[in-house]
């Protein structure tokens, strides 16, 4: 690959995560109202889930089901077993 075409997808890359920032903000602002999600979504990704189950102390099924409807949303990548954030 040439160095200008390089260049080019760098940029293109650069865009989108831009873009996809300004539609995700909209829809974590609404998403993030109450202590237990803002918390979940800073974890998310970066601790295990049973670190996550541990630090919040909520059923597994609350976390499940906050990342499937987060997942929805597109806040969210399934990345083999566990979820990795988007913006």
């Amino acid at each position: 690959m040439a160095d200008s075409e390089l260049q080019v997808m760098l940029r293109v890359e650069e865009l989108l995560r831009h873009i996809v920032k300004l539609h995700a903000s909209a829809i974590l602002q609404a998403e993030l109202q109450g202590e237990f999600e803002k918390k979940l979504y800073e974890l998310t990704g970066s601790v295990k889930r049973e670190d996550i189950l541990k630090k919040l102390k909520c059923s597994p099924n609350r976390i499940s089901e906050t990342w499937s409807r987060w997942e929805q949303l597109g806040l969210l990548v399934k990345d083999g077993k566990s979820y990795r954030k988007v913006a």
